[in-house]
């Protein structure tokens, strides 16, 4: 299906019409866009377009974060929107990096609220930002932050040490990790972990490769190692998170 299709597809679902997105038009402060359960945009406002250096509504919607943004950061929108969608629940006022048009990353402070239809169903998810320039007393650290970010997400397949991030921003290893503690409220390694798990969970998703080959593919050079870490960000393990995402019967070992 074309853009037009997708959109008229979810309007239908959800029984409403272009009004929500109309709203967002009159808050040209707010970033506003919504997908589907594929992860299809199938509303936005203005405001996000500009941002992204888009010409028209039609050059998003239809389209997916994979699209429009480098896949490790598409991963990390992926799985947040799975999250929402699964559980139906709202995330709000987290922290993301989206790419402008020029493809340097600025950072938004995000909200994700389940969008459900007359039936019940979740269908989708909406996404409302407001950038650093508007709220820059709150996201200035990240600003700082920005290229470690960037570094992570461009290496978390091979090793990374903390002592190679700290150098990136000129710190010393202990007010590196106690800064960066700070901002993400966890420690440098358990951020690249939870980041290795998103990726490891876009393979499981969409690739046949055995639970040893997405450990490796993902940085994870233990096997045990990385199903104990991806238990503890999903909540289950990688066979059963394959089987949830694919609906198929997956067989691959846990020992």
């Amino acid at each position: 299906m074309n853009g037009k299709e997708i959109q008229a597809d979810f309007l239908q679902q959800l029984g409403g019409s272009l009004q929500l997105c109309q709203l967002f038009e009159e808050l040209p402060d707010i970033y506003f866009f919504a997908k589907n359960s594929k992860g299809e945009f199938v509303l936005c406002n203005s405001a996000i377009l500009d941002a992204m250096g888009l010409a028209s509504q039609w050059d998003m919607i239809g389209k997916t974060d994979y699209d429009l943004v480098p896949r490790e950061i598409a991963d990390v929108y992926h799985e947040a929107d799975q999250q929402v969608i699964q559980t139906g629940l709202p995330v709000r006022n987290i922290v993301e990096p989206v790419p402008g048009s020029g493809g340097v990353l600025n950072w938004y402070i995000t909200s994700k609220t389940p969008i459900i239809a007359n039936n019940g169903k979740v269908i989708g998810v909406a996404v409302a930002m407001r950038d650093y320039e508007r709220v820059g007393s709150v996201l200035a650290p990240y600003q700082e932050f920005t290229p470690v970010i960037e570094f992570i997400f461009q290496n978390y397949h091979q090793q990374i040490l903390v002592e190679q991030l700290a150098a990136i921003v000129e710190l010393s290893v202990r007010q590196f990790e106690r800064r960066f503690k700070k901002l993400f409220s966890m420690t440098p390694m358990s951020y690249i972990n939870r980041y290795r798990v998103r990726a490891a969970c876009i393979a499981l998703w969409k690739t046949g490769d055995s639970i040893s080959r997405v450990a490796i593919n993902s940085g994870f050079y233990d096997h045990s190692h990385f199903v104990k870490h991806f238990r503890q960000v999903m909540g289950m393990t990688p066979s059963q998170y394959r089987k949830t995402q694919q609906g198929s019967n997956v067989s691959s070992s846990e020992n």
